[in-house]
């Protein structure tokens, strides 16, 4: 529990921990150095499979910007790059429900679904910069504050299970081909809930403390929840 006046060794750990998640939307997420990494992503299938189609030249002015964003994203795979994956593939599917498809209602609502997950990845540059300024501002002195801190607490815990999906779910053979971005995200993640938890004063560590245990609770729950749904459809 720092003092006002005082060097915040917290604000010190979220600013890394800021720093970290920046750079985890630049860094790859796969070391595409490794030869188990080359077209991981089916990207040079894909486009065998679209110009072998007799209505090739009908659709590539439409699915040729998708294919070279996805061959830029293939060779250098950032969360950046694979936001713009995201961004014309909504753009396709906006111009292909204008044509009156039959299967254009669900062409729509996977457009907006999109346009939530680019919201969602831009999030993480953002509050990475917020974490990294804000106690700059301040000279890394005082405390953010119960709802900094449960804010805080709050981005941590998402960014760290979104960095523990790849991590807990790969086969093992696959793990050394992660990149930088993933171990990036992961101890970025880690030092914002550190930062969060200890960056507690005399007067709002139980208000803090609180939080954190509903937030724990609450997403272990809507976890369960969810898979539990998922078992019975």
């Amino acid at each position: 529990m720092a003092e006002q006046n005082s060097l915040s060794v917290t604000k010190v750990i979220a600013a890394l921990g800021g720093a970290l998640l920046v750079a985890a939307f630049f860094l790859p997420m796969v070391d595409t150095s490794q030869p188990q990494a080359r077209d991981m992503f089916g990207v040079q299938d894909m486009r065998r499979h679209i110009e072998s189609t007799r209505d090739t030249e009908a659709i590539r002015p439409m699915v040729e910007p998708a294919l070279q964003k996805l061959e830029h994203f293939a060779a250098t795979p950032s969360l950046l790059n694979f936001v713009a994956v995201v961004g014309v593939t909504r753009e396709i599917l906006e111009t292909a429900a204008s044509l009156g498809v039959e299967e254009a209602g669900e062409m729509r609502q996977a457009s907006k679904l999109l346009g939530f997950v680019r919201l969602g990845l831009w999030l993480l540059p953002l509050v990475g910069l917020v974490q990294l300024v804000v106690p700059a501002l301040s000279r890394l002195r005082g405390n953010a504050g119960a709802l900094g801190l449960i804010a805080r607490f709050v981005f941590g815990l998402l960014f760290l299970m979104i960095a523990l999906i790849p991590i807990l779910g790969a086969p093992e053979s696959q793990r050394p081909l992660f990149g930088p971005a993933i171990w990036a995200l992961l101890v970025g993640a880690s030092l914002m809930v550190v930062a969060g938890l200890f960056g507690v004063t005399r007067r709002n560590w139980w208000i803090v403390l609180l939080a954190d245990i509903a937030i724990v609770a609450a997403t272990v729950f809507g976890i369960r929840a969810l898979v539990m749904s998922m078992q019975h459809m």
